[in-house]
């Protein structure tokens, strides 16, 4: 850690390939060293003046070109800007760790479309040819899949949020986030996670929190992007999506696509998804929903990605 001009104590981490130096403590983060002036983005804590009203959920929040701001009551505000700074006002003492879910969150995915990432609602893993991302609505069992992968050796890039970024050469990229996961109790006994690892999100219902060991070092290229599909039968079934199709279910699963449009990216983001679904094979995982169905289903996508 380093010290600025105003001799406040600066951590360095990393996250999505970005060089992040925080006035804050972001514990759950990998360290790493680089000089000051080289950093990508800076989080400090200062106040954020907003004129949002609160809502009856306690979290409301406002875009405009280039900006984002996010109030949660009785926890932090959030001001976005530029794609290289988040300010972090706390309303509250002890509210850090509450306050660091929505950074790592809403925040973070406002400040990685500002970069123009393409931000999926997935988790990520890597595989030998490549990322596979687990795209699908909360419950769908993303963090799930990516967890049981990581059981079987495999590394995870990002739970629940991964994003893509389009390179010089017209390919995307898929850059490690942050070493968290969130699974719910039941995952976590049938994949006998280690629970001393685990704690409990009380602003996330059943979930817990908990340490991710395999994050990678470095990303990898899509391989192919799952978009999972709930279901009775007890068979898990594949199907590639038409193009039209792709295009659809991206912008769908796009994480938080409002504040994008909200920021003013809403035709550069659909121009950037189209490049996506021509670059990247993208199927619709239909899997049976159950923990009893969990590692059979976990096996049979294994299967079929490497077998592919």
């Amino acid at each position: 850690m380093l010290c600025d001009q105003n001799s406040t104590i600066m951590q360095h981490n990393l996250a999505y390939d970005l060089k992040i130096k925080s006035a804050i403590d972001l514990p759950e983060l990998r360290s790493c060293f680089f000089e000051p002036s080289e950093a990508d983005v800076i989080i400090s804590e200062r106040a954020v003046e907003t004129i949002i009203a609160p809502t009856e959920t306690g979290v409301a929040w406002r875009a405009k070109e280039g900006q984002f701001e996010l109030y949660v009551k009785d926890v932090a505000r959030f001001a976005v800007s530029g794609g290289n700074r988040i300010d972090v006002d706390y309303l509250a003492p002890g509210k850090e760790r509450e306050a660091r879910i929505f950074l790592f969150g809403s925040a973070f995915a406002a400040l990685l479309h500002q970069r123009r990432y393409s931000v999926m609602h997935a988790s990520s893993v890597l595989t030998s040819k490549g990322s596979i991302l687990f795209c699908g609505l909360s419950g769908d069992g993303k963090s799930t899949l990516a967890a049981g992968f990581a059981q079987r050796g495999y590394s995870v890039l990002a739970d629940d949020v991964t994003a893509l970024k389009y390179m010089d050469d017209g390919t995307f990229w898929t850059p490690p986030a942050f070493p968290l996961s969130r699974l719910c109790g039941d995952v976590i006994e049938a994949l006998k996670w280690p629970v001393s690892s685990c704690q409990p999100m009380a602003l996330e219902g059943p979930k817990f929190e908990t340490f991710q060991p395999t994050l990678p070092e470095e990303g990898a290229q899509p391989y192919c992007i799952v978009f999972l599909k709930p279901c009775v039968d007890e068979q898990v079934k594949f199907r590639k999506l038409s193009p039209i199709e792709a295009v659809e279910s991206l912008v769908k699963r796009t994480y938080r696509y409002r504040f994008a449009v909200g920021m003013g990216f809403r035709e550069s983001h659909y121009k950037q998804t189209i490049e996506l679904a021509k670059t990247v094979s993208i199927f619709e995982v239909s899997r049976p929903i159950g923990i009893k169905h969990l590692n059979a289903s976990i096996e049979r996508i294994i299967e079929f990605v490497e077998g592919d």
